[in-house]
């Protein structure tokens, strides 16, 4: 059986090339459930395979529990520069101690001389069997959670100077409930750096990268001694992008135009895609950051961007919800409702109607009311007014005129009119409505003016306390990173001093460096006794060892 190495596809052993993608196929031996690796490890089962080797679920024999072996291609053990890559950057990846990092364990040969990583199992799917239920895009609140965690694991490598250059969904492992305590959990640290050297690259035509994800520069073909975090950060875009949308940010069926889209193309914003992710102010820009061809546009560290994702996950906006209005019910059919979709936030200013005959810029074209049928019902004949009644009514009509007469009567007669001066009594009672009107104009004026000022004070005071809680949470989510890094800093450092001590060494006569190194060579080198153990191991677990001393000299030596 034989596997390509960019699209993971298998083919039969006379196959040489893809035929998708043109890689040179790599041939991979499977172990049977039950077989034994260098003694400490038995297979109980396939956990899946890819270009680059095999994966099985393990138990560690002599420690119990169970680990995840990856195999790696045979041709790829056959290679001595391969070879030395590979233990450089297992022993980098080694040292990431992190809740957002996949462990690694172990890095050894089997007997056959295939090289072999042993790391920490996560019993959970990967991200890209998790999005797969979700075509059209997860659960906002969901896709942040996980792609703050990816971050939260790359800031604390891309301290440590490892840079991982190959993060895609299916390198990201998922524990815990879905909407609950999911956890994501970055896999695979330095397997991009080991497969980046001369042989290996041959593989695709000079390029390892996963086409959906890899960033501008390495399409350009950077040397990787150049590229920094800001590469991760740009696929973590695509992942984040994809998570959202349910797509990638671009789309392409050969190498050549995946090239084209990631160096020439603008992704749409994820909003155009899912119209409902503009309920979350920023991050339709957040994520077009993200993606930015330029990597001095984006952002400077995998830190600021857990900082900014936490913002995100909290900043929804309230979407606004329908309302329905029926009409009642009329002759016995049933009555039709009418949804209206509400556009009105709880901070929009309703405009007054327009004056008549004012020009309304932009005004909506008018909307067609059907008008419903109206059921009206005859008048029921009623009893004659009588006779007598008549008359009463014609009295009480005189007396109302005669009274209104007398009191007409009996009113002052007005004063005349003089026609002296310019304006008259009459010009004068005119002027003084019209002042009137212009002193009650003004002073609505003068209210509308004091009610837009507060309005606008009150809006100036909401954007500062906005601002004030975003910096807040930012400066928070940067203390507890932190903290978790002075955490994982302290532990590793005190495990570090108690191997010394083990070992009969003083950790205060160490530098940190020289004794970083020496713990993982104790880790990592194993013994030329029949046991095959790592140095530590050996040490712990056979004392009567005729290399247990040697071991630990060799191993300090190495350090240097």
């Amino acid at each position: 059986m034989k596997s390509c190495p960019v699209c993971d596809t298998d083919y039969p052993d006379q196959h040489k090339t893809c035929p998708t993608d043109g890689a040179m196929l790599i041939e991979v031996h499977e172990l049977g459930v039950g077989s034994l690796v260098r003694g400490k490890y038995r297979v109980v089962r396939k956990l899946g395979q890819g270009g680059m080797g095999v994966v099985y679920l393990a138990e560690h024999l002599l420690l119990g529990g169970q680990v995840a072996l990856k195999f790696l291609a045979t041709e790829l053990s056959k290679n001595p520069q391969f070879i030395k890559r590979f233990r450089n950057e297992a022993r980098a990846a080694f040292q990431l101690r992190h809740p957002n990092i996949v462990e690694v364990l172990d890095l050894d040969q089997a007997e056959d001389g295939s090289l072999f990583i042993a790391m920490e199992y996560v019993d959970g799917p990967s991200l890209r069997t998790v999005a797969g239920g979700f075509p059209t895009g997860m659960p906002v609140p969901l896709a942040l959670s996980i792609a703050r965690g990816v971050a939260s694991g790359l800031a604390a490598a891309h301290a440590r100077g490892t840079v991982h250059r190959d993060i895609k969904p299916e390198n990201i492992l998922l524990t815990g409930t879905a909407g609950v305590d999911v956890q994501a959990k970055v896999l695979d640290f330095g397997i991009a750096a080991m497969l980046d050297g001369p042989a290996p690259t041959s593989l695709t035509r000079g390029l390892m990268l996963t086409p959906e994800y890899a960033s501008p520069e390495q399409w350009r073909g950077m040397p990787a001694a150049d590229m920094d975090g800001r590469t991760d950060l740009y696929a973590l875009g695509g992942v984040l992008y994809e998570m959202l949308t349910g797509q990638t940010p671009f789309h392409a069926h050969t190498m050549e135009g995946w090239m084209f889209a990631h160096l020439q193309e603008n992704p749409l914003p994820p909003s155009q895609l899912r119209p409902e992710l503009a309920e979350w102010p920023g991050l339709d820009a957040q994520v077009l950051r993200l993606l930015a061809r330029d990597r001095a546009a984006r952002h400077k560290d995998a830190g600021e961007v857990v900082g900014l994702l936490e913002i995100a996950r909290r900043e929804r906006v309230a979407p606004a919800g329908p309302v329905a209005s029926t009409p009642p019910k009329l002759d016995g059919d049933h009555p039709e409702t009418i949804v209206l979709r509400s556009t009105v936030r709880s901070n929009t200013i309703v405009e007054p109607a327009p004056i008549a005959g004012a020009v309304v810029p932009h005004a909506p074209a008018p909307v067609a009311v059907h008008a419903l049928p109206v059921a009206t019902t005859p008048r029921k004949p009623g009893k004659k007014f009588p006779i007598w009644a008549w008359g009463v009514v014609a009295v009480a009509v005189v007396l109302l005129v005669a009274g209104v007469a007398r009191m007409a009567g009996n009113r002052p007669s007005a004063p005349p009119v003089s026609d002296s001066g310019s304006g008259g009594g009459t010009v004068a009672q005119a002027q003084s409505g019209t002042d009137d009107a212009a002193n009650a104009q003004a002073e609505k004026d003068k209210i509308a003016a004091q009610q837009a000022a507060t309005d606008q004070a009150r809006a100036d005071a909401e954007a500062a306390k906005k601002k004030l809680a975003q910096e807040q949470a930012r400066a928070a989510a940067a203390e507890r990173e932190k903290e978790i890094d002075a955490k994982a800093k302290a532990q590793e450092e005190q495990e570090e001093d108690a191997i010394v001590r083990e070992v009969g060494g003083d950790p205060s006569l160490l530098s940190a460096e020289r004794k970083a190194k020496f713990v993982a060579n104790m880790k990592t080198m194993h013994c030329k006794c029949p046991c095959g153990m790592v140095y530590l191991q050996c040490y712990r677990q056979d004392p009567k060892c005729p290399n247990r001393t040697d071991n630990v000299k060799m191993a300090f030596l190495m350090s240097k």
